[in-house]
C-alpha cells in the first residue's frame, strides 16, 4: 500500500468507515492543546458514503470548530492513517467534515540518525534472542544529572499528580530568597534538620551547598523553616535568559534522607514528564498493537529508562535483559555491553509505558565513562 491512499484505495477506506466503528483522535491545527475523540456510529456520529462525517450531537464538538481545519487520524485494519478537513455546518445545523480524496498513511517513528548513538536490547540471555533497537526521545539529553530543570516551569494537574503518586513529591511554597537562589543557579535543595550539606550532596554540583550560602544570614533564616527533604524548582534557571518572575512550581520530596534516595529519585523525574506530555507531542504508531520501537529517556551509570506509546510493551518486570551501548567520542563510538534488570513499570492508560531498570555487571571502566559523562568531573 502506498504512503497515499486515492482512487478505490481511498474508496475502501470510505466504506470501511461506513460499516464499522471506528474511534478518531481529531486535532484543531490552531491549537494542539485541545484533543477530542470520538467514534463513528456512535453518539450522534454517523458518515455517509460520499465520505462525509456528520455530527448530529452538538455536544461531540464545540461550535467554535466551525470554520478550522483539522486533523484527524484513525486505524484501518490496524494501519494508521490521518487526512486533514474543513469543519463546516450543514443547513440542518450538523457539524460535517469531509474525507478528502487523498487519505495519508501515518510515518513510523524514525530513529536519532546521524547522532552516531544507538542502544540495543537483547530479549534473550547473554545477547542472544530478538533484538530490539532503542533511539533518543527528543528533548531528552542522554547525559543531562539535573533532570528537574527538563520539567515545564508550571506543570498542570496532570503532572503534578504523577509527581505526587511515582516520586512523592508535592508542590509547596518556600521563602522568596530562597527560591531566588533555586532559580539563579538552578540547583535543588537538600535540607536535613534545617541545614544544607557542607559539600556535594549529589556525586554532581546539582545542590545548593553551604558554600552557596556563606554570609546570607536571611536565607539561612529561611531553611531553618523548612521540613527535611529534597526541593527542586521546574524549568531552566535565570541564566538561560529566561525571566521567570519567582512563578516557577517548587516541589518537595519529604524524607529523601540520603544521596542513595535522591540518586533513586532523579530516573522517575522524566518518567513522569513523559506519562504527562500531550499526545500531540508523541507520533502514534504507524501500525496498531504492533511492538514498537523503544526510547531512551535517561541514562545514568546506575540506571536507564526506556519507554514507547502504543502497541504491545516488550519488556518485563523483574526480568533481566542485555544492553548495547554505542556512545559518539568525537570521531569515534564506545560500545559498552552491560546488563540490566526492570525494577519498575509505569503506565499512563492512554497506551505510554515507561520501564525503569538498573544497570548490572557493568565494568569499571564504562562506570568511569558514563559517570564522567553525566557529571563532567573525574569519577573518584
Amino acid at each position: 500500500m502506498n504512503d497515499v491512499l486515492s482512487g478505490i484505495e481511498r474508496d475502501l477506506v470510505v466504506s470501511y468507515l461506513c460499516d464499522c466503528n471506528v474511534p478518531f483522535t481529531l486535532i484543531p491545527n490552531q491549537s494542539t492543546d485541545r484533543i477530542f475523540s470520538f467514534t463513528t456510529g456512535q453518539g450522534g456520529v454517523r458518515i455517509l458514503p460520499e465520505g462525509i462525517i456528520l455530527f448530529t450531537d452538538s455536544s461531540v464538538l464545540p461550535q467554535d470548530l466551525i470554520g478550522q481545519q483539522v486533523h484527524l487520524r484513525f486505524y484501518f485494519k490496524k494501519l494508521g492513517l490521518s487526512f486533514s478537513s474543513l469543519v463546516s455546518c450543514t443547513k440542518s445545523g450538523a457539524i460535517a467534515l469531509v474525507v478528502p480524496r487523498e487519505i495519508l498513511r501515518i510515518a513510523d517513528t524514525e530513529e536519532n540518525a546521524g547522532t552516531g548513538f544507538s542502544c540495543n536490547v537483547f530479549l534473550g540471555e547473554a545477547f542472544s534472542g530478538q533484538r530490539l533497537s532503542c533511539s533518543l526521545r527528543e528533548g531528552y539529553p542522554l547525559f543531562m544529572p539535573w533532570v528537574w530543570r527538563l520539567l515545564p516551569e508550571n506543570p498542570d494537574s496532570q503532572l503534578t499528580g504523577r509527581l505526587r503518586g511515582i516520586c512523592g513529591a508535592v508542590p509547596v511554597e518556600i521563602p522568596s530568597m530562597i527560591q531566588e537562589k533555586m532559580l539563579s543557579t538552578g540547583k535543588a535543595l537538600f535540607v536535613t534538620a534545617g541545614w544544607v550539606q557542607p559539600g556535594m550532596v549529589l556525586p554532581f554540583d546539582g545542590c545548593i551547598t553551604s558554600r552557596d550560602v556563606v554570609g546570607e544570614l536571611e536565607l539561612l533564616d529561611g531553611l531553618a523553616q523548612l521540613k527535611s527533604g529534597f526541593y527542586f524548582a521546574c524549568g531552566r534557571p535565570e541564566e538561560d535568559g529566561k525571566n521567570h518572575d519567582n512563578q516557577v512550581q517548587v516541589f518537595c520530596v519529604e524524607g529523601a534522607a540520603s544521596s542513595d534516595d535522591l540518586l533513586k529519585l532523579l530516573p522517575l523525574l522524566p518518567v513522569c514528564r513523559y506519562l504527562s506530555e500531550s499526545k500531540e507531542n508523541t507520533p502514534p504508531p504507524a501500525l496498531l498493537d504492533r511492538m514498537q520501537p523503544l526510547e531512551l529517556l535517561y541514562l545514568s551509570s546506575t540506571d536507564i529508562v526506556f519507554a514507547t506509546w502504543g502497541g504491545n510493551f516488550p519488556l518485563q518486570q523483574e526480568v533481566g535483559y542485555s544492553l548495547l551501548l554505542q556512545i559518539p567520542l568525537k570521531t569515534l563510538r564506545r560500545s559498552i555491553t552491560v546488563d540490566c534488570t526492570v525494577a519498575s513499570i509505569f503506565e499512563s492508560g492512554d497506551g505510554r509505558t515507561c520501564a525503569l531498570c538498573r544497570l548490572e555487571n557493568l565494568k569499571t571502566e564504562d562506570q568511569r565513562f558514563l559517570f564522567e559523562s553525566l557529571n563532567n568531573s573525574r569519577y573518584l
